[in-house]
């Protein structure tokens, strides 16, 4: 008894310093789990030499594919299709995705947990995947890239374009030949331009965020306010200044909607996407100016 557990022992040892050992014998694997994943854990490609027994065996493909990823080649049908193995040798090796079942790779929900960790990962999903605007919007997002695999029609779809340049601008090259060859410029400008606000615009109705009889009203309520002995101020609670210290990403990008809001800025086309993204976009192109029209 102490014999065999010396043997196992030697065994291990040798196979934790070489797993290719194991192509000589792939009953190791049937007869000892402990050998199996000696192997596995110095090379998960050497589940290619194991026996089927230890393929299909989940917690051993495991230990496979988080060494290497393209260990899931040598998988059973089964555990390809098999969503926490295929994730984590997706997780080694990003497009390991394409060894995993065609089945796992139809359906949405779990692309989608795919392509949140690697937009690329888009390219193994099916060409009606690939045409799904919920699904290549977290991809490009993610890798903007990944838009050179969307569908025909999402590379003409100027929302799309707009994330997948805001991740990278070189992302463009893979947008349809019309947004491609300037329309995606003309659309961002015609943003920035619907957003542009003159510094009249800008003083009364922001900084101030009343109009005039509204701001006559505030300097009578200040005056009665310094007769109190009160510390007269003369837009009170309606002023904005205040509140611009430490807006913070989100605070800046609240502050310019309202901007646009009091500009009169009622355009379908802006409401449909988000400012910082056009920004974002629109710096990265080079064509961005500043809300009163001129300089960054």
């Amino acid at each position: 008894m102490n014999r065999k557990a010396n043997d196992n022992a030697m065994v291990i040892d040798t196979l934790q310093l070489d797993g290719d050992e194991l192509r000589f014998d792939p009953e190791f694997s049937k007869a000892d789990n402990e050998m199996a994943a000696a192997a596995l854990k110095q090379n998960g490609l050497n589940l290619r030499y194991a026996s089927k027994y230890v393929t299909m065996k989940k917690d051993m493909v495991l230990v496979a594919v988080k060494q290497n990823g393209y260990a899931l080649s040598y998988a059973s049908h089964d555990l390809k299709a098999d969503f926490e193995v295929v994730l984590e040798a997706t997780k080694e090796k990003a497009d390991a995705l394409r060894f995993a079942s065609v089945v796992l790779r139809e359906k949405k929900g779990v692309m989608l947990n795919f392509v949140k960790h690697n937009g690329f990962a888009l390219l193994h999903a099916s060409e009606e995947l690939k045409a799904d605007k919920e699904l290549v919007l977290v991809a490009v997002k993610q890798s903007g890239y990944a838009l050179w695999t969307a569908a025909s029609s999402l590379k003409a779809d100027k929302e799309v374009v707009l994330e997948a340049v805001r991740q990278d601008k070189r992302a463009l090259r893979y947008a349809s030949p019309e947004l491609r060859n300037g329309g995606f410029r003309t659309y961002i400008q015609g943003l920035l331009d619907a957003y542009t606000v003159t510094p009249t615009v800008f003083l009364d109705t922001i900084l101030f965020a009343v109009s005039k009889e509204q701001f006559a009203g505030s300097i009578v309520a200040s005056e009665r306010d310094d007769k109190n002995g009160k510390v007269p101020c003369i837009c009170r609670d309606m002023c904005l200044l205040p509140k611009l210290n430490n807006l913070g990403e989100e605070g800046a990008l609240e502050f310019k909607k309202n901007i646009a809001a009091f500009a009169g800025v009622r355009c379908r086309e802006i409401c449909g996407v988000k400012w910082l993204s056009v920004e974002i976009a629109a710096r990265k192109l080079g064509v961005f100016k500043g809300f009163f029209g001129h300089g960054p």
